[in-house]
C-alpha cells in the first residue's frame, strides 16, 4: 500500500537543502587545478575514481525521498550543462547552490518569493550579457591551456586535444574514440561527422561509450519517416545472410520501425541507425553530401523512389561508422573519387555564388569543409577499462571546452570573469529588490573562486575579495598562489554563460517550493 507524506514550506524546503549540499560539498572537493577525485564504490563492483560535477551527481543516491529530490535536481542541472556545452557541470552546481541559499535567506527576512526569483533572473541575464561582451576571440595558444584545465590538468591528454583541434581546423571534426594499447594516439582519417542523434539508445554497441559502431556498413538513405521495415524485411534478411553491417539515416523513425532494428540487432545484424542531420532545407543538402561521399542515392517520396522500390545498388559504403546520442561519425566513405571530387567543386561554386546570404554561405563553406576535410580521430589509450573510461571522459570534456572556446570565444579569468561581471552594475534597475537579487547574485558567483581557491589551502572569500578590487587583466592562480594575466587562466564564454544560465533556472525554481508530496510503501 502507497501512502504519502506531505511536508509544508521550511520542512519540505530543508530535506531539498540537505540533498543539494550532498551533491554540492562533494564536486567543491574536485573543481579547480588543486582538486582531488571522489572514490566511487558499488556493491559487486571495483571502486572508481571520478570527477565532475555530472559523474558526481550520478554516483550519489540517498533514500530519503526530500533528499534525493534535491540530488536529483542537481543531477539534471548538471546533465544539462553537459549536453549544451559538455563542462561546467561542478561551475552550474556550485552556484546553484549559493544562489539557492542567499534567496532562501532573502525570503526568510521577508521578501516576496515571486519578485525576487523575477529580479535574480534578470540580473542573471545582465550578467550573461557582460560576459558575452568581454569575451575575446579564442588563439591558437589559448587552446592548450583550456584542454588541459578541462582535462583535470593532464597535459599530455590536453596537448594531444589541442593538437587534434589545430590539425581538424575551424570547420573539421574531431572524434574520441578507444585506443586498442595503452598508449594514445591520434588519426587523420578521411570522413566527415554531423551533429545529430541516434534512432535509440538500444541499438548501442557499447552501452557503457553510449555509441554504436559499425564496420565496413553499407549505408542506407532515406529523407523521410521510417514507420516500419516491413518493406525491407527481404534486403535485411539478405544483408544479415551476407555478414554485411548496416548504417540507416532517415529524418525520424516510427517505434514499430525501431523494434525491429532493436530485434534484428539482438538476433545478429550489426546495425546503426541515426537521424538525419540539419533542419529544413538543409537536411536534404547534407543527406545529398552524405550520398556522395559513401555512394549511396537519397530514397525519398519527393525524389519518386520508396523503400519498397530498393536495389542493392542504391545503398552505399564506408568503412566505419559511429552513431552516438549526439553525432554521426561516417569514415572512408565508399563513393566514386571522381564523383566526389566533382561534388566537391560544386560545392565551392555554390558557396562562391551566395553573396546575399552570409548564414548560407557559412553554411556552404562548412559542407565543404566536412567534404574534402576528414576527421581526426584521437585514440585514448589505458592501462585497464576504468582508466581507459575515465581518461577518455577528460578527453571529450577538454575536446567540449575547446569548441566551445573556438565557437563563441573566452572569458580571461575564467571563474573571476564571474566575480568582475557581476560588478559591472548588473541591469542598472535601482529598486530595492533589484538591487538585492544584485547582491544574491554576486555571492553566489564568488562560489566557484572560492571552492577552487579553498582546494589549493587558501582562504576562498579572501581570493574572491581581491579578484573583485584587481584590475581586470589579472586574474588569481592558485597553482602559484600568486595574480597572473587573465588570459593565461581565460575559458570558454560558453561554458561559464551555459553553467550560469542553467543555475539560474534551477535555483529559482526550487524557490518556490512551498510544500512537498513523498510517496512510500507501507
Amino acid at each position: 500500500m502507497n501512502s504519502r507524506i506531505i511536508r509544508l514550506e521550511e520542512r519540505a524546503r530543508a530535506p531539498i537543502a540537505r540533498g543539494i549540499d550532498l551533491v554540492a560539498d562533494t564536486v567543491a572537493t574536485t573543481i579547480g587545478p588543486c582538486g582531488r577525485a571522489v572514490l566511487s564504490g558499488r556493491p559487486n563492483r571495483v571502486p572508481e575514481w571520478i570527477s565532475g560535477g555530472y559523474a558526481i551527481a550520478k554516483a550519489l543516491e540517498d533514500d530519503a525521498p526530500g533528499k534525493r529530490s534535491g540530488i536529483v535536481a542537481m543531477r539534471e542541472l548538471a546533465w544539462r550543462t553537459a549536453q549544451t556545452v559538455g563542462d561546467g557541470t561542478a561551475t552550474a552546481i556550485l552556484i546553484a547552490r549559493a544562489l539557492l541559499r542567499n534567496g532562501e535567506k532573502a525570503i526568510l527576512a521577508g521578501h516576496a518569493p515571486t519578485e525576487l526569483r523575477r529580479e535574480m533572473e534578470r540580473e542573471a541575464r545582465a550578467v550573461i550579457d557582460a560576459l558575452l561582451a568581454a569575451a575575446e576571440p579564442a588563439e591558437a595558444a589559448d587552446f592548450l591551456a583550456i584542454a588541459t584545465r578541462a582535462a583535470g590538468g593532464d597535459a599530455a591528454l590536453g596537448a594531444l586535444i589541442a593538437e587534434a583541434a589545430a590539425t581538424a581546423g575551424p570547420n573539421g571534426a574531431v572524434t574520441i574514440a578507444r585506443a586498442l594499447t595503452e598508449r594514445d594516439e591520434s588519426v587523420h582519417e578521411p570522413g566527415m561527422h554531423f551533429e545529430t542523434s541516434w534512432a535509440s539508445p538500444h541499438l548501442a554497441t557499447d552501452p557503457g561509450a553510449r555509441e554504436s559502431v559499425v564496420e565496413a556498413p553499407l549505408v542506407l538513405l532515406y529523407g523521410g519517416i521510417i514507420e516500419t521495415f516491413s518493406s525491407l524485411a527481404r534486403v535485411l534478411e539478405m544483408i544479415a545472410g551476407a555478414g554485411k553491417s548496416l548504417l540507416i539515416v532517415a529524418d525520424a523513425y516510427g517505434d514499430e520501425a525501431i523494434g525491429t532494428l532493436v530485434q534484428n540487432r539482438k538476433a545478429g545484424l550489426a546495425v546503426a541507425a541515426a537521424r538525419a542531420p540539419g533542419a529544413g532545407l538543409w537536411k536534404a543538402r547534407y543527406l545529398e553530401d552524405i550520398a556522395a561521399a559513401t555512394g549511396a542515392s537519397v530514397i525519398a517520396p519527393h525524389l519518386g523512389t520508396t523503400l519498397e522500390g530498393l536495389r542493392p545498388s542504391m545503398l552505399g559504403r564506408a568503412g566505419r561508422a559511429r552513431v552516438t546520442a549526439r553525432g554521426l561519425t561516417i569514415i572512408e566513405g565508399g563513393g566514386e573519387p571522381a564523383a566526389a571530387a566533382r561534388y566537391a567543386e560544386g560545392l565551392r561554386l555554390t558557396m562562391e555564388a551566395e553573396t546575399s546570404l552570409s548564414l548560407d554561405r557559412e553554411k556552404h563553406a562548412e559542407r565543404l569543409a566536412r567534404f574534402t576535410g576528414g576527421i581526426v580521430e584521437v585514440r585514448i589509450g589505458g592501462r585497464d577499462k576504468r582508466e581507459q573510461d575515465a581518461r577518455k571522459a577528460q578527453a571529450e570534456r577538454a575536446l567540449s571546452a575547446v569548441r566551445a572556446a573556438r565557437r563563441e570565444g573566452i572569458a580571461p579569468g575564467g571563474a573571476a570573469a564571474y566575480i568582475r561581471a557581476a560588478h559591472a552594475g548588473g541591469s542598472g534597475d535601482a529598486s530595492d529588490a533589484a538591487a538585492l537579487a544584485r547582491r544574491v547574485l554576486a555571492g553566489a558567483l564568488a562560489a566557484p573562486t572560492a571552492a577552487i581557491a579553498a582546494n589549493a589551502g587558501l582562504d576562498g572569500r579572501a581570493v574572491a575579495r581581491s579578484l573583485a578590487e584587481a584590475p581586470r587583466d589579472l586574474a588569481f592562480d592558485v597553482e602559484q598562489r600568486c595574480m597572473a594575466p587573465a588570459r593565461t587562466l581565460a575559458e570558454p564564454v560558453a561554458v561559464l554563460t551555459a553553467a550560469l544560465r542553467g543555475a539560474t533556472s534551477t535555483a529559482t525554481t526550487l524557490m518556490g517550493v512551498a510544500a512537498s508530496i513523498s510517496m512510500y510503501s507501507e
